[in-house]
């Protein structure tokens, strides 16, 4: 007769190394901060409020925003040599501190992103930074990427690996990386779970560290809150099958309220923990 042997996440975890997660609460760029409250004061913002427009698209753009001005262009524009520029990206600017400290202290790195344009950008810029790195998004052969995933785990040339969340996501051993960063939030808790989780894996030897970028005053900070609901919610549910949740006009309008202060002011996250 076969045997199962099953093990359970708190048994595996106990075997791994130490692992540690920031939130790093961001600020826009001057830049971003204008184009922001131009959306919000936009006809499209209130085409949506009035529900006569989708309110993803309003969504998409602020999200865009908040990644790189950029990404607003329909258009890649290489040529341009202030083309994703990290100074106009305030998470970005931060992105880039922190690489210049990993690489001297000779970690090694995973950058997770939502979209494939953002990723671009990225590869912009290490290239111009002169960073060893390798890229893997939904466009990658299927076959290509187990070998990209055994080059990065086994090179202690490569020092940083970028992907899409999606496609880094579940089943994908990244054990060559001790630090990741999460660009940008995405709406399911699990898949930035899944995401930040690659690393810290059977086979890991050295401590992780775990960034997650979050521009404050912005549809980011929204979304994080709603992780943290989400997460909330689901072990309240596992609890209690009769929890139900109610989404109303007002998170709608929420979502498209301005909150971007530049460079001062706490954050919402903060206001609503001084609050508990």
């Amino acid at each position: 007769m076969p045997y199962l042997l099953r093990r359970m996440k708190a048994d595996v975890n106990a075997q791994l190394p130490k692992k540690t997660e920031h939130v790093l609460f961001c600020s826009l760029t001057s830049e971003q901060v204008s184009a922001y409250r131009a959306f919000l004061a936009s006809t499209d913002v209130e085409q949506i409020l009035d529900g006569r427009r989708n309110s993803l698209y309003g969504i998409d753009v602020m999200r865009k925003i908040c990644n790189h001005p950029n990404l607003l262009e329909r258009d890649h524009a290489f040529d341009d040599p202030d083309y994703g520029n990290p100074k106009r990206s305030g998470k970005m600017k931060v992105v880039a501190q922190v690489l210049k400290v990993w690489k001297e202290q000779d970690h090694h790195v995973l950058l997770f992103t939502q979209t494939q344009q953002m990723l671009d950008i990225f590869e912009n810029f290490l290239t111009t930074s002169g960073h060893i790195y390798r890229r893997m998004d939904g466009l990658t052969p299927v076959k290509q990427r187990m070998a990209l995933i055994d080059e990065f785990n086994d090179s202690s040339e490569i020092f940083i690996f970028i992907l899409t969340t999606k496609v880094g996501g579940l089943g994908t051993n990244l054990t060559g990386a001790n630090r990741v960063i999460i660009y940008d939030p995405d709406w399911n808790p699990s898949t930035d779970m899944q995401a930040r989780e690659r690393a810290w894996r059977i086979g890991q030897k050295r401590d992780v560290t775990v960034y997650r970028l979050i521009t404050r005053g912005t549809i980011e900070e929204k979304v994080y809150h709603r992780q943290i609901y989400k997460h909330f919610l689901t072990n309240k549910i596992l609890k209690n099958p009769q929890q139900k949740r109610f989404f109303k006009a007002r998170d709608m309008k929420d979502l498209f309220t301005p909150n971007v202060d530049g460079e001062t002011g706490s954050t919402e996250t903060s206001n609503i923990q001084s609050n508990i």
